[in-house]
């Protein structure tokens, strides 16, 4: 947890972020792999269900599947973010430990 000198405190830590960031894409993995196997499924069943009706579907879940993509990145990029923000805390962090080095240590408050 950061103070950012105006009562303004930062509520995480860089593990956290680093941590949640994982997970989610854990999950956003997990989320891609059962949506290609639906995509596979449907594709499986071309040589046996035939009709308006078996066009019908396969048009409706390609349909999706464009949607699908665009939240699957959608939900990468949130990833990507929490990563760039644990790096950042992580410079920061590393910029403020070495600056405290330069500070006198024998002096008290």
């Amino acid at each position: 947890m950061a103070n950012m000198g105006s009562g303004f405190q930062i509520r995480v830590t860089t593990e956290s972020l680093v941590n949640t960031a994982g997970s989610a894409d854990k999950y956003i993995s997990m989320l891609q792999k059962y949506w290609n196997e639906v995509l596979a499924t449907m594709e499986n069943t071309i040589p046996y269900w035939m009709g308006d009706g078996a066009e019908t579907k396969r048009k409706e879940i390609l349909t999706f599947d464009k949607d699908v993509q665009e939240m699957l990145l959608r939900l990468q990029e949130y990833v990507d973010d929490l990563q760039k923000m644990a790096g950042i805390y992580v410079k920061a962090e590393a910029v403020v430990e070495e600056l405290s080095f330069g500070l006198p240590d024998d002096v008290i408050l």
